[in-house]
């Protein structure tokens, strides 16, 4: 046995003196152990080491995130911060839905290390012919991969992340970014929304509200709730702090897709009312591409503004803010906006429409001015900050010191990782309880008829009717094509089709209002 000179280290790590150890030279009696002691021995759980190891053996549980496109946007910087956040402590696999490969998200996952999985069948349609081979494939990648837990994003994958629960026993949680029934939205596809959530709130393990607003809308669906939980978006520190440049003419930005319900053409408007009273245009650079990007160029060419950028899609957005006074977001809805966070967090002046969502990250007055969305009440705001100056650095500065306050990236994660682990606490006790229970064996032949006995005639009923309601649903789009069809062929006369199509609503409405 080898020994060090002058000290050695015990068990634990302290070293002891050399004198305390027996003595090398006397002689050492070898005995054979007897079978006993060779047996082998249980670990020790009442050691106090037990829970340390046991914690060091633990494997990190594996989570699928499902998104339904991969296009750069706020649900996708998201799921890109919470990757980040939790690399350490989680297993994530990602999928993302769409035909466009490679994808901005996707790229920067795999930047992390992140598996991504494509799935080009998951589109922005509820078309039951689209959506039933996305379900297909999804359930075949949640077989082949087994994750513990499967965490959806956007209003689609959602959809079809929670179906795949009839058919699989794996937990789903789901992150809203923003109902797609509120108020602002067109009656049609507010009421198809209403229905889709209603059907799939029986298949939600944890739901995940960004914001108090949202949260209470989920309020109006079957799900308990103990199971609804507000977690504020949040986003990561830059790695490096950036100078901010400031100008006498404050320079305008604003961030985001070009596509409903963001409202650039409002804040086009407001700048023609801005250089008729100041004589002065405000610089503007819109960040962001999408299907409406062509029509609001063409607006700042009717509308004679000279001093646009369009900027396009832009990977690092920080080093672009801090080129810039004050941040613009004008919008008929939100959940909570990635974009005004990462305005926040550079310290710009914050001028944004007046939605419950933003409500919750700013107040209004004291770290951002909120508008109403008309061009006048924006313009009003924008000739303000024109005129003072300090008045942009003062908020600004008070909305940076919100953000380091109440929306980083590790309070975030830390609480969706509690949810992880809630979810699949309770996935492994439900597959213990369904042992213990002779009723649940797969292997009894009759459990899946004493079961459906077990269910009460009410739930049945209302299960009954949200299906037909969401089919109903289904069913008026392609009555609505059929229709629009027909009457460009020359088939039919318009009053014709619209008795078709409504021949088709009266049946899912009286579904939906008798639940």
């Amino acid at each position: 046995m080898k020994q060090k000179d002058d000290a050695t280290l015990s068990l634990f790590g302290d070293e002891l003196p050399a004198s305390d150890l027996q003595d090398t030279d006397a002689p050492i009696e070898v005995t054979t152990p007897s079978p006993i002691d060779l047996a082998p021995t249980k670990p020790r759980t009442n050691s106090p080491w037990a829970a340390v190891i046991a914690s060091q053996q633990k494997v990190k549980p594996h989570v699928m995130l499902v998104i339904t496109k991969g296009e750069a946007g706020g649900a996708q910087s998201h799921v890109l911060a919470l990757c980040e956040a939790l690399v350490t402590q989680v297993r994530c696999t990602v999928v993302i839905g769409g035909p466009d490969a490679p994808s901005w998200l996707g790229d920067q996952l795999k930047g992390l290390g992140v598996q991504v999985l494509a799935l080009p069948a998951l589109q922005e349609t509820l078309l039951p012919w689209r959506v039933w081979p996305a379900l297909q494939d999804l359930i075949e990648l949640i077989d082949t991969h087994a994750p513990d837990v499967v965490h959806a994003h956007s209003a689609m994958a959602g959809l079809v992340a929670r179906m795949t629960r009839a058919h699989l026993d794996v937990p789903v949680l789901y992150t809203v970014h923003g109902f797609g029934f509120k108020p602002q939205v067109p009656w049609i596809r507010r009421q198809m929304a209403s229905l889709a959530e209603r059907a799939l709130a029986r298949w939600t393990t944890q739901m995940v509200c960004v914001s108090q607003h949202e949260r209470e809308l989920a309020y109006q669906l079957p799900i308990a709730h103990e199971r609804v939980h507000v977690i504020p978006n949040g986003i990561a520190h830059l790695k490096a702090p950036l100078e901010t440049t400031w100008h006498g003419i404050p320079h305008l930005i604003m961030v985001a897709r070009m596509k409903s319900p963001k409202r650039h053409d409002l804040l086009l408007h407001a700048l023609v009312q801005v250089r008729d009273k100041l004589g002065n245009e405000l610089p503007v650079t819109f960040v962001g591409d999408g299907p409406l990007r062509t029509q609001y160029v063409q607006l700042a060419e009717q509308l004679g503004l000279q001093k646009v950028t369009w900027a396009g899609e832009v990977t690092h957005v920080a080093p672009l803010l801090a080129q810039h006074d004050v941040f613009v977001l004008l919008s008929d809805h939100e959940g909570m906006p990635i974009t005004v966070l990462e305005a926040m967090r550079a310290g710009l002046m914050i001028v944004a429409s007046d939605l419950p969502g933003i409500r919750e990250q700013v107040i209004a007055g004291q770290e951002a001015l909120l508008v109403t969305n008309s061009a006048d009440a924006i313009a009003e705001q924008l000739i303000r900050l024109a005129q003072e100056p300090y008045l942009r650095k003062r908020l600004g500065k008070a909305a940076q010191q919100a953000f380091e306050s109440a929306f980083t990236v590790e309070r975030m994660a830390q609480r969706v990782l509690f949810l992880y682990q809630q979810c699949i606490e309770e996935s492994e006790a439900d597959k213990l309880a369904r042992n213990a229970n002779p009723l649940f064996d797969k292997d009894f032949s009759t459990a899946s008829q004493i079961g459906s006995k077990l269910v009460s005639a009410t739930v049945r009923r209302r299960d009954a009717l949200q299906s037909w309601a969401l089919w109903g649903a289904w069913l008026a789009i392609p009555s609505w094509i059929a229709s629009q069809l027909l009457q460009d062929a020359g088939v039919v006369t318009y009053q014709f089709g619209l008795t078709l199509l409504w021949c088709v609503l009266p049946y899912a409405v009286a579904a939906h209002l008798l639940m």
